[in-house]
Order: structure tokens, then sequence, then C-alpha cells
């Protein structure tokens, strides 16, 4: 609308835009909503969340927000029953998308939208940097949120900022991102993340999409379409052996080793101490894709260093390990 791309058709629509109830639409509306959507704000400084107009009323074609339009209906004197009756107008709502979430029951079926991301282990306390790619399609904003629980995301920034308006912002639980351009955009974009895990695990276990913004995408003529998180392995991890440091490490009690088999296999875990002894050994029937084991204390005489590694007959892979005191 303020771009003269989509005009509103109603007056309603128009007042839902006026966020901050200057009696005009324009760009500090849109800075005003993007402030709560991102959960930098819970309210409107100048507006309430709710309109409730006469719905006898006639908006002048012109400029609706300029008619003192009336949120009262005045009953001087009441002589018998009356239908007083009002259309409710729901501030930033321009699309008319609001629901009751408490009485909704509208099952969503829309198609999804992938977002690419390459996934990888990480270990505690680890700090990577990970792209979220959105593949080239016509799209004019995208939103979402993710969940914050198992990680910590340090800073996120686009690469395509010539052609994107970028914005973020945490928000409890949530990271909250949104993306736009009024003329669209045709070529692949990259969000980039700096995060922090706060626990040890595959990405695609950690970061995962939260519950605050509708996770979603306006593409042609503004259609909505769900957001996924299409997880995808690297490369080299499609078909060869790869092994990841065990977790935890140090470890007491028990620890976990996981490792990548291109195909279902026969795979051997071997255990040796620091003079290269063999103090355990176990035979796993891997799957394809990423398999896990488990470690106890039990299965190692004494605490110390040492080095573990796994073998499907043709490569080895190797990785050192410390059980604390026993």
């Amino acid at each position: 609308h303020i771009l003269g791309l989509q005009k509103f058709d109603n007056p309603y629509t128009i007042v839902a835009a006026d966020i901050n109830n200057d009696e005009k639409v324009s760009a500090s509306d849109l800075i005003e909503l993007r402030k709560n959507i991102l959960g930098l704000k819970s309210s409107f400084a100048n507006n309430t969340s709710w309109k409730f107009i006469d719905k006898k009323y006639d908006f002048p074609i012109n400029n609706p927000l300029n008619s003192g339009y009336p949120l009262v209906y005045h009953i001087p004197e009441l002589y018998g029953n009356m239908i007083v009756d009002f259309v409710g107008v729901k501030i930033g709502d321009v699309n008319n998308s609001y629901t009751d979430e408490l009485r909704s029951t509208k099952d969503d079926n829309r198609a999804m939208f992938n977002l690419n991301l390459v996934d990888q282990y990480i270990s505690e306390n680890e700090e990577i940097n990970l792209d979220i790619t959105i593949p080239q399609s016509e799209w004019y904003g995208l939103q979402l949120s993710l969940d914050q629980s198992l990680v910590e995301i340090l800073s996120a920034n686009v690469d395509k900022t010539n052609i994107v308006n970028f914005e973020s912002a945490r928000h409890k639980d949530n990271f909250n991102v949104i993306l736009y351009n009024g003329n669209g955009v045709n070529e692949e974009v990259n969000i980039s993340l700096s995060i922090k895990a706060k626990q040890a695990g595959r990405l695609s276990e950690l970061l995962r999409i939260g519950t605050g913004l509708n996770a979603e995408i306006y593409t042609h003529e503004l259609e909505k379409t769900n957001l996924a998180l299409n997880w995808q392995l690297k490369e080299n991890e499609l078909n060869t052996l790869a092994l990841v440091q065990n977790t935890p490490n140090p470890w007491a009690n028990s620890t976990f080793i996981e490792f990548y088999s291109p195909e279902s296999m026969n795979i051997t875990l071997t255990i040796k101490d620091i003079n290269a002894k063999v103090v355990y050994e176990k035979e796993i029937n891997a799957v394809k894709g990423w398999n896990r084991t488990q470690v106890s204390e039990n299965n190692l005489p004494i605490a110390g260093i040492y080095v573990y590694d796994i073998t499907d007959g043709n490569s080895t892979i190797s990785k050192r390990m410390i059980l604390l005191n026993k």
C-alpha cells in the first residue's frame, strides 16, 4: 500500500494499518509494527490493540482516517430493544489473518517451503557459523522464530543487504527473524547465524523452529506458505565413513560415540589404552546414516586416556577420549 503496489481496498484495513494512530499510513507505521512482531515491544505506543467502529457508519472515500469514525454509540434514552452493531478492527492485521487460537479448529494444510541447512555435529559450548539458505524463488517477505532452548544464537545477518531488508531480535526463548522487499526478491539469499551449543548433538536435533512468529514466506501475489527446515548432509558425509568426538568428554559413568555409515554394514568399535592394548571391542549392525552407541565405565578397566576407532574393514577412523576417576 505504501509503495503503491497493492492498495488497501476497504476503510477498515486502512484503520488497521494506522499503527501509530496519526491518521495516515506511512513507513512509521511499519516500523512500529515490526517492533511488536520481533517482540521488542508488547503494545502500541499510541494505539490500542482493537478498535470497534459503529457498523452503520459510512466512511468518506478520500481519506477514511480523517473522518472521526465513531468508536461509541450514544443512546440518549432507551425506550425498548435496540440492535447496535460494531466492526472489530485488529490493529496491524491488514490481511485479516487474525484468529482466536483458543477457539480456532482450522487445519493448516498449506504446502511447505524448504529452507536449506547443512547438518553437522557440534560439541557443548562450541561456536559455529551456520547458513540458512532461502532457495531462488519469487517472494516478498519472510518471518520465523528459532527456538533457543538448546542453542544460543549470538548474531544473524544476510548476504544480500542490497536487496533484502533484514531485522532480528531475541524474545524469551525465541530468536525472531523477518526479511522483506516490497519489490520482490528472485534470487538465493543466505541468513548467516552465529550459534553456540548449550549441549552436544546434531544441529538438526538442537535447532528447531520456535513458537513465536508463524514460520511463513510471502510469495507471488503475497500468498502465504509455511516454512520448514530442510537438513542436508555435508557432501563428504554422503559416501564415506565419518566419526565425531564422543560426548561427553571427559566423561564418567557413560559416554556416547556417534558415527556416519554410507550404507548398512557391520562396524567394529575398538577401544585401546595408551599402550595400544585392546580393552574393549563391540560389533555394531550400522544402518545407513548416523549411528550412536553407548560406552559405560564398566567397559573399561581404569580411568585414563583411551583411543577409540571404528572400522568397516576397509577404512579406520580414530579419536581420543578421557575417562575420569572411577
